[in-house]
């Protein structure tokens, strides 16, 4: 994979996560994920923290999609899906089983979410490696 197309990956994977999460845990799913908490959060977000996480995971998303070659959305979110909810239930059960962080219901409902978001992050960079994978192969213009 070069440069281009991980930078790329990376931000595409990243924008999908920042808005989709901002989306289910600040919007949709607050009130749920505030009562599973069992430490106090932030009155507000540390934004560019969360960015950078977010552009972090991107680059793992775009990195796992290339080494297995996924090279359309649905190869994408299909990778992005199992790779997410197996890097978040892996933390979430870390930090329940060490930390009173969270209930376990909200640390198993986090790893069921993070399939979704890194599900569309995964079909979002493997839409794109598909598209530059066409453009790849088509023939040169005259």
């Amino acid at each position: 994979m070069d440069a281009k197309r991980l930078l790329t990956g990376t931000v595409v994977g990243g924008i999908v996560i920042t808005v989709l999460g901002f989306l289910l845990y600040e919007v949709i799913l607050a009130g749920f994920f505030d009562a599973q908490m069992m430490v106090a959060t932030r009155a507000a977000p540390i934004w560019w923290a969360a960015i950078a996480s977010a552009l972090v995971h991107g680059a793992l998303v775009t990195l796992v999609l290339g080494w297995a070659g996924a090279g359309s959305a649905a190869a994408g979110l299909k990778t992005g899906a199992l790779l997410g909810v197996l890097v978040w239930l892996g933390a979430d059960l870390i930090l329940y089983g060490v930390f009173e962080f969270s209930t376990l219901t909200g640390a198993l409902a986090d790893a069921a979410l993070s399939a979704l978001v890194w599900g569309a992050a995964g079909a979002g960079v493997g839409a794109l490696a598909g598209k530059e994978g066409a453009k790849a192969g088509a023939p040169a213009a005259a």
